[in-house]
């Protein structure tokens, strides 16, 4: 793989990968580690392989993220963090200037992201892959087919199932 190569498929790739990683982990400073190992270990695997050798570098990826996350989790052997509104003070309070209609629509976006995040944390890390690979990375089945090695029907079953389970988990209709 020459480096031009190596460098375009980085920059197409890099946010998504990272986004997805920090996704998963919570934690910015593990992300950007992982991330880096991510790319490392694709170098690593195709630099001495032609430029048409890999067919799907996005897919290839997603699979040695999600391979990097699993050995995360082994490793640290720590369940997985989220940021908690029960870690601030009580005695908090925010001004009333602050408290209008744009502020209050802000923080109610935020607390259902809070809400998603921590009911991704609980479900099944496949189907949490899965809905972060289809509804926020926007792969389609036969890319997800790709990553997870199984067929487009599969996926779509996997995809109808994670949805499910994430609106088991929160409680409510996600659309």
């Amino acid at each position: 793989m020459l480096k031009e190569t190596f460098s375009k498929i980085y920059d197409d790739h890099i946010n998504e990968i990272y986004r997805f990683v920090y996704l998963r982990t919570n934690q910015r400073e593990v992300a950007e580690d992982l991330a880096s190992e991510i790319f490392f270990k694709f170098w690593q695997h195709n630099k001495n392989k032609k430029d048409e050798y890999i067919k799907s570098p996005r897919a290839f990826l997603y699979k040695i993220a999600r391979n990097m996350l699993i050995d995360f989790y082994r490793k640290s052997n720590q369940e997985k963090r989220s940021l908690s509104l029960e870690s601030f003070d009580d005695s908090f309070a925010l001004p009333k200037e602050l408290v209008d209609d744009g502020f209050a629509q802000t923080v109610e976006l935020e607390e259902k992201q809070e809400k998603i995040q921590k009911a991704l944390s609980k479900i099944n890390p496949l189907y949490s892959d899965i809905i972060i690979w289809y509804y926020i990375e926007g792969l389609n089945s036969k890319e997800i087919a790709q990553i997870i090695q199984k067929t487009e029907g599969n996926v779509r079953v996997l995809i109808h199932r994670a949805l499910e389970s994430l609106k088991k988990e929160i409680g409510e209709e996600v659309n």
